[in-house]
């Protein structure tokens, strides 16, 4: 069963508790105020979880999903990189408060960033859950969809997504995560994040 690791017991850290605990009963919460976690039906850690003391306490090495819900997006980027450091393999799921940190979350190593303003902690359980089940697909409601696809043959970010009609909001390149320019080149490997409808989606699969 894999570990959830939860990084902040906020509005948003509440409802994935909530929703995830139906699926998973191996969940751990971090949160800095203890008065937050006292009833809580969960192991928990008091502390900032943007420290690797803090992070190590709550299992870090085995936890196989972060979810950081933080109350703002630099905790959310430090908590990001200091899980990836520790734990290379977790998958981090974040909200981004402002759409201008969409960028520098995915930088710091994020597998998935949710804009708060248009989706929000729904978005972030399905995440979870998906990956619980070994899936590369999160979907996102209103006929949205967001999948993580390796392409097999070289082509540009900008074709990709005119042809397809995608948006392809990530592009992992061996550790690195970045978000891509139109003129950007992906290779054979490239792991491409994308945003679209199952019709668009299936429409990049081919071209991938």
């Amino acid at each position: 069963m894999s570990l959830v690791l939860i990084c902040g017991y906020g509005p948003a850290g509440k409802i994935c508790v909530e929703r995830l605990e139906k699926e998973t009963g191996n969940i751990v919460v971090i949160d800095k105020n203890p008065e937050k976690l006292r009833e809580l039906p969960h192991p928990y850690v008091v502390g900032d979880a943007t420290k690797e003391d803090v992070l190590r306490k709550a299992g870090i090495e085995r936890t196989e999903i972060l979810i950081a819900s933080a109350d703002s997006d630099v905790a959310n980027a430090f908590i990001t990189l200091a899980a990836k450091s520790m734990n290379p393999s977790i998958k981090v799921l974040t909200t981004a408060e402002r759409l201008e940190s969409v960028d520098k979350l995915y930088k710091a190593g994020a597998d998935y960033v949710i804009p708060e303003s248009s989706l929000g902690a729904k978005e972030l359980v399905n995440g979870a859950l998906q990956y619980t089940k070994a899936a590369s697909r999160v979907y996102l409601g209103n006929g949205a969809e967001l999948h993580a696809l390796t392409a097999s043959k070289s082509g540009r970010i900008g074709s990709l997504e005119k042809d397809s009609g995608v948006n392809v909001i990530g592009l992992r390149r061996g550790k690195s995560i970045l978000k891509p320019a139109k003129n950007e080149e992906y290779g054979p490997g490239d792991v491409l994040y994308l945003l679209g409808s199952g019709r668009t989606i299936e429409i990049a699969k081919r071209m991938l």
